[in-house]
């Protein structure tokens, strides 16, 4: 499994936010980049499978990200 960073992914990767735990790929429905309103940090919103409460990520964070079939 490879990854990418937050700031990389793009609708319609495949990800595992958190390999190993049993969690399943999903697909990624929007990206979007966000201002933390606390801390004013510039954030990577990734929704996935249709999701609205999608996850904040710093970019720089590394996504695992499984090949997409041809």
């Amino acid at each position: 499994m490879k990854t990418k960073k937050a700031s990389e992914i793009e609708e319609g990767d495949i990800v595992n936010f958190w390999p190993g735990w049993g969690t399943a790929n999903q697909t990624v429905s929007r990206v979007a980049e966000v201002t933390d309103c606390q801390t004013k940090a510039e954030l990577i919103l990734i929704e996935v499978d249709g999701e609205t409460d999608g996850l904040k990520w710093p970019p720089n964070t590394e996504i695992h990200v499984t090949e997409q079939e041809a």
